[in-house]
């Protein structure tokens, strides 16, 4: 017989599972989204870029794979941010900056804060739960990374580029680690530059 004024037993463990629930659900919402205002949230991250990708022909395209709490590759983020974008605003390009987790640290919490380094216009930004963007990269394009994921790197394409096999188009310029490819990158987007 049940005491007086004692909860049952299962309802004080289903109240101690509401923040554990709370949480599952909103990394379930979140997961393999690529979040941009107007964008539906969708787990097919490489069909979202692809389709995205050859929308946006007739401008130069730069695909950017980086980890939300990574220190390079914040750095080279930054680095896209403050020395590319920001000195030139009249530049018609169109970044796509593929986060996902690589690192023990790395989640979609990681994702928000990791998105305001790069902050121009210009730039949609995707989160890939799935991690299929940079498993695809491994495999189109020569790496030096030893894993099965390529990270830390980017691929710029030119303006009439367009992603019709499996593999995207050969691109104009590519590097890895952003930091220390990032005299080709600046190379490659100077001679874009009118």
């Amino acid at each position: 017989m049940r005491t007086p004024g004692k909860p049952r037993r299962w309802v004080s463990s289903l109240n101690d599972l509401r923040p554990h629930l709370l949480f599952f659900l909103v990394l379930l919402a979140t997961a393999g989204c690529a979040l941009h205002p107007g964008q539906a949230r969708r787990n097919n991250v490489l069909g979202d870029l692809k389709e995205q990708f050859n929308r946006d022909r007739g401008v130069p395209r730069l695909v950017v794979l980086v980890s939300p709490t990574c220190t390079a590759c914040l750095g080279g983020a930054q680095w896209i941010q403050d020395s590319i974008l920001k000195p030139n605003a009249d530049l018609e390009i169109q970044v796509y900056a593929i986060w996902f987790s690589m690192l023990p640290t790395d989640s979609p919490e990681a994702f928000p804060a990791a998105q305001l380094l790069m902050s121009d216009p210009r730039i949609r930004h995707y989160w890939d739960s799935r991690r299929a963007v940079g498993a695809g990269y491994k495999t189109w394009v020569p790496s030096s990374v030893t894993g099965p994921i390529e990270w830390d790197a980017f691929y710029l394409y030119s303006a009439d580029a367009v992603w019709t096999s499996e593999a995207p188009p050969e691109q104009i310029a590519a590097g890895r680690t952003i930091l220390e490819t990032r005299r080709s990158l600046a190379a490659a987007i100077s001679r874009l530059s009118p």
